[in-house]
């Protein structure tokens, strides 16, 4: 099973459609034109294999309080990181703006 995608058994990750999607808006998202997204990048996952589960609550509460703008991105098909879960992590972060957006 692919733990980027549940509803694969294998871990051939073509086909997927969101990374054609990143890469179409990067003007929108303010990436520069210079950068690809790709689907995975092992070398990229082995440099944060550290900080996979150290928690970052409150660096995020902290980001959440200034001017900095937010996005929290997961793949609604993701095992390890899952649709569920992440939802329970948003809604237990306290931030002034809190109970506005739940």
């Amino acid at each position: 099973m692919s733990i980027q995608n549940y509803k694969r058994y294998t871990d051939d990750q073509t086909g997927t459609d969101y990374v054609a999607f990143l890469n179409s808006r990067k003007k929108d998202l303010g990436v520069p034109d210079d950068v690809t997204f790709v689907e995975s990048n092992l070398a990229i996952n082995n440099a944060f294999a550290e900080d996979m589960f150290v928690s970052y609550v409150k660096g995020i509460e902290e980001a959440l309080k200034g001017d900095l703008k937010v996005l929290i991105y997961n793949g609604q098909n993701d095992f390890s990181t899952n649709t569920a879960g992440v939802v329970t992590y948003l809604q237990n972060l306290q931030w002034p703006y809190s109970r506005d957006w739940r």
